[in-house]
């Protein structure tokens, strides 16, 4: 196993592109344990490392759950930063994979993606929009069953928060033309800014949520494991 280290450079990314599905797991744990650290997380150097696409490929590795489980929690965490860093993660495409691992048959792959949509719809409108297009609503709410665990519910629940604040950019036409008009937002405008929401450690349960007190728009996922 490879430790955990404290700067990217110090993480062998030649692995993550081995012929090796061990190494691979190993080296993209190795990434996704430096971006759930607490505090000032390197996700930029992360990005800079090139390594965004191949945790992308990752994603769609569907006989290595454990794998894809990774690389989604380290997109979730790279997710969860500027508005240009999540930008980084949509380029490559991972709205539409993530949409599809929301009907994965392994719990925790089905979780981390909610967690991760949720981060990139909590980023803006805009996103939100993008995820939306990819028909993510339906099988959001499919984990909202009497049947999820507990932190699902949680997830998908802040989730589906996500996917409804904020106003949508319509066009209706009046007298002929065409005219910009915007619907009053799903939730109160009273609500924090769209914020990231890190995935972040915690020593107890093996898929911890962390939620504030007032709804957060972004998330980052912190645990030690």
């Amino acid at each position: 196993m490879i430790p955990p280290p404290h700067s990217p450079t110090l993480v062998p990314t030649v692995l993550l592109f081995s012929g090796d599905p061990k190494l691979h797991l190993d080296s993209t744990t190795a990434f996704r344990k430096l971006l759930s650290i607490e505090r000032n997380p390197p996700i930029q150097a992360v990005i800079q490392a090139g390594v965004v696409p191949r945790f992308v490929e990752f994603l769609q590795i569907d006989n290595n759950p454990s794998l894809q489980f990774e690389a989604a929690w380290a997109l979730t965490n790279i997710a969860s930063g500027t508005s240009d860093q999540t930008k980084v993660v949509i380029d490559e495409g991972a709205i539409p994979i993530f949409c599809r691992l929301l009907m994965s048959v392994n719990d925790d792959v089905r979780e981390q993606a909610v967690w991760a949509l949720g981060n990139i719809a909590g980023d803006s409108p805009t996103y939100r929009n993008q995820v939306l297009q990819e028909q993510a609503m339906v099988p959001l709410l499919q984990q909202l069953s009497e049947n999820s665990k507990l932190s699902m519910l949680r997830n998908a629940t802040w989730t589906l928060s996500n996917f409804c604040r904020g106003a949508s950019r319509v066009w209706s036409l009046r007298g002929g033309g065409g005219a910009e008009s915007w619907p009053e937002p799903c939730l109160p405008a009273a609500l924090p800014p769209c914020r990231p929401a890190c995935r972040m450690p915690a020593a107890a349960t093996p898929l911890p949520l962390r939620v504030p007190s007032r709804p957060s728009a972004r998330q980052c996922v912190h645990r030690i494991c």
